[in-house]
């Protein structure tokens, strides 16, 4: 009986030990769902390329709006927003996305944030809103620490990725994690307003996990994470936001 016992329970730990060996490999895969849209096939918007970042633009004018999008599609598929302000719009194809045959990954997109700052700065605006959805939050919110921003916006944001990993993945230890997203961090370093927009029916980014990102936070009942904007109550709100 000991020996199936021990034969048992060194099955289970050998899975177990598998198990977050492919998650700790393939966790990439886990965190980013790009889909199959081409980036210079976008319609919405015109392509514009800098410094081999990849930026889809519609400028009307001096003020601008820069959107970091979430983790699934495209950023093509981000021309609803184009209804909720008159600002110019720049919005980052993340690599990895848009056709793009690398990976996507934390490191990578933080240093073509960093490019898309240094542009948005020889354009000379007259005020920047930077805006995220989901873990899009995470590089608005390092935009942010560059400079050069004069508000903040967050949708369906969450305070650091490990927060997210422990309520989905409650067996993964957190040292196996290699991106961090460190949202509240970043916002220690920005001194501008901040603006914070989740569902109170957030299933994927439940809402309290944005409850200490800012007082200026807005629960719109009934939301989920990828219906916030089906909500006429969000739409109202978020035009405020970026016209103020």
């Amino acid at each position: 009986m000991f020996r199936l016992i021990l034969q048992v329970v060194t099955s289970l730990f050998v899975a177990y030990a598998l198990l977050l060996c492919i998650l700790f490999l393939f966790q990439n895969y886990l965190l980013y769902f790009p889909n199959d849209d081409v980036f210079d096939e976008c319609s919405s918007f015109e392509q514009v390329i800098v410094n081999d970042i990849r930026l889809h633009v519609d400028m009307r004018s001096s003020d601008i709006l820069v959107l970091y999008h979430g983790n699934a599609g495209s950023a093509c598929q981000r021309e609803q927003f184009r209804n909720f302000t008159n600002r110019s719009i720049i919005i980052l194809e993340y690599p990895g996305f848009g056709g793009d045959d690398t990976r996507p990954s934390e490191q990578r997109i933080k240093q073509a944030v960093w490019e898309v700052h240094r542009h948005v700065s020889s354009l000379n605006p007259r005020s920047v809103v930077v805006m995220g959805e989901s873990i899009g939050s995470s590089f608005a919110s390092y935009h942010a620490t560059l400079g050069g921003v004069d508000r903040l916006i967050l949708l369906s944001p969450f305070d650091r990725l490990s927060s997210v990993v422990r309520m989905h993945y409650p067996y993964v230890p957190l040292f196996l994690l290699r991106e961090e997203h460190p949202v509240t961090d970043y916002l220690e370093r920005f001194s501008g307003p901040v603006f914070v927009m989740h569902g109170s029916a957030d299933t994927v980014v439940p809402a309290r996990l944005s409850e200490s990102l800012s007082s200026q936070r807005v629960l719109i009942r009934g939301a989920g994470h990828n219906d916030l904007f089906t909500f006429s109550q969000s739409r109202e709100i978020l035009r405020e936001w970026l016209e103020d």
